[in-house]
Parts: C-alpha cells; sequence; structure tokens
C-alpha cells in the first residue's frame, strides 16, 4: 500500500513526504560489521 503524501515538519520547516528528495529509508542491517557493504549499499539506494 503506497503512503499518500502529507505535509510534515521536519524541525520547524514544513515538508512533504514522501517526495522525490524524501523517502522511507530501507534498512541496511544485512551489511552490519561491512563498512565497505555499508557504503556501496547507501549509493546504490541514493542515500548520499
Amino acid at each position: 500500500m503506497a503512503v499518500q503524501p502529507q505535509e510534515i515538519k521536519l524541525g520547524t520547516r514544513p515538508v512533504t513526504f514522501p517526495s522525490e528528495y524524501l523517502q522511507q529509508l530501507e534498512d541496511s542491517n544485512h551489511c552490519l560489521n561491512d563498512v565497505n557493504a555499508l557504503h556501496k549499499e547507501i549509493q546504490r539506494k541514493g542515500y548520499l
């Protein structure tokens, strides 16, 4: 089920979630204890 966009506050700033720039984070527990794998996963998912 897709989340309907809504306005929320990030600190004091109103933002729309989800949006092009603000998405739900995915679990990366499978990369525990492997910094290189975590960096690759972060880049692949576009978090950085």
